[in-house]
């Protein structure tokens, strides 16, 4: 019977791999997928940026985000949404905005990371039939769910919104806020 034999590399050359590679994702995702003792170094450096351009990859996100088991809060730094075309969901978009709320919400309150966010909406969408209109905004982006994200930095705001007075309710609870760029039609 063969007795087998771990092998474990000192931290400092694990941190060293992992940070020559820095500038190859690919590379990185590979070498975290193939030793156990790359993926806590390289989940620091892979889930740093996360940008999610489309809603069907918002839809994962929030998934992802919603898990008990899931640790890549701890790693990220800036978290850009680009979510222009919401209204391609048809009815469920307004579900996933909300557990994306959520879940960003849960994010900002219980783990101790440093969050230097862009949240970039293009959110245009109106009511649909059959939507229950006091529960359903014209616009599928909460104002009111904004209010416990004070640990946002930077907020671009794009597209058509309603409400302007509740936009400036929750951005005076967003009290680390450096950079704020709207572009929208009220």
């Amino acid at each position: 019977m063969a007795s087998e034999h771990v092998v474990s590399l000192p931290n400092d050359i694990v941190n060293e791999v992992v940070l020559s590679m820095d500038d190859s994702q690919h590379s990185l995702m590979a070498v975290a997928l193939v030793s156990k003792a790359f993926v806590y170094s390289s989940r620091n450096i892979l889930f740093s940026n996360i940008e999610v351009k489309n809603a069907s990859r918002l839809q994962q996100l929030a998934s992802l985000l919603d898990s008990t088991h899931c640790t890549i809060p701890w790693a990220i730094d800036t978290l850009v949404l680009i979510l222009q075309d919401c209204s391609k969901l048809k009815p469920t978009g307004q579900r996933i905005v909300c557990k994306l709320s959520g879940a960003i919400n849960h994010m900002l309150t219980y783990f101790r990371v440093r969050i230097s966010s862009t949240l970039v909406t293009a959110w245009a969408i109106n009511n649909y039939p059959g939507w229950v209109t006091e529960y359903y905004t014209p616009s599928t982006l909460r104002w009111a769910r904004m209010t416990n994200w004070w640990a946002l930095r930077e907020l671009t705001i794009r597209g058509n919104h309603s409400r302007i007075e509740d936009l400036a309710k929750a951005l005076s609870h967003l009290t680390l806020l450096e950079s704020l760029a709207v572009s929208t039609m009220w």
